[in-house]
């Protein structure tokens, strides 16, 4: 005996025992056509359209099993009949059946999404000292992106200043704090860049 719901496509010669062979859901489709009888040309050829169309509808299809598609136009999204049992439990996004390495594609997109609302965009800009001063005003239309993981990498006069030395008040993210000053008239580039801790290295890499 067959473990159920069995819906494979076969052409056994007995006739098939959709009872104990299939499965039923107690839907019209049971019992279409009746044995013995001839079945109905408009019946057949409305089965043929549910399959070709996905039952598209702005109504949830009559009749179902476990696995089968819909086109809700109302929504206008393809979903799929998912849950335990012939007819299974309800109707879900297609993105929650399609499977990608142990998750599902809406999982997939849910977490995909997290990650990236984090993404921050690179940032530049570029000006002069009017005077001594030890820090460099960030522009108002770029201080809402600055985050805790948001590093200035400073050039003066065409140098880079040490990352380490440059550093953003993270409670106040509207200045770069500079620990050696800017003289008059130095000429400075800014570069904010998104560097996490894990990838801040604040001690010194010792070379040869």
């Amino acid at each position: 005996m067959a473990v159920l719901p069995d819906n494979r496509f076969v052409l056994p010669a007995p006739l098939i025992d959709f009872t104990n062979d299939v499965g039923e859901t107690g839907q019209q489709h049971d019992s279409f056509p009746s044995g013995g009888q001839q079945a109905r040309y408009d019946w057949f050829r409305m089965a043929l359209i549910a399959l070709l169309a996905n039952q598209s509808s702005h109504h949830e299809p009559i009749n179902y099993r476990a696995g089968s598609l819909w086109y809700d136009l109302h929504e206008t999204l393809l979903k799929i009949r998912t849950g335990e049992g012939t007819a299974g439990s309800s109707w879900s996004s297609l993105a929650d059946a399609i499977g990608l390495d142990g998750t599902t594609l809406a999982q997939w997109y849910t977490e995909a999404s997290a990650l990236l609302a984090n993404v921050k965009p690179q940032a530049s800009f570029s000006g002069h000292a009017a005077s001594t001063t030890y820090q460099i005003p960030i522009p108002v239309s770029l201080q809402p992106d600055v985050s805790d993981d948001i590093r200035a990498m400073v050039w003066v006069n065409g140098l880079l200043r040490d990352p380490r030395e440059t550093v953003i008040n993270n409670a106040c993210p509207t200045h770069i704090n500079l620990t050696d000053s800017l003289q008059t008239n130095d000429r400075f580039t800014v570069y904010l860049t998104r560097v996490d801790d894990d990838h801040f290295i604040a001690m010194d890499v010792v070379a040869g």
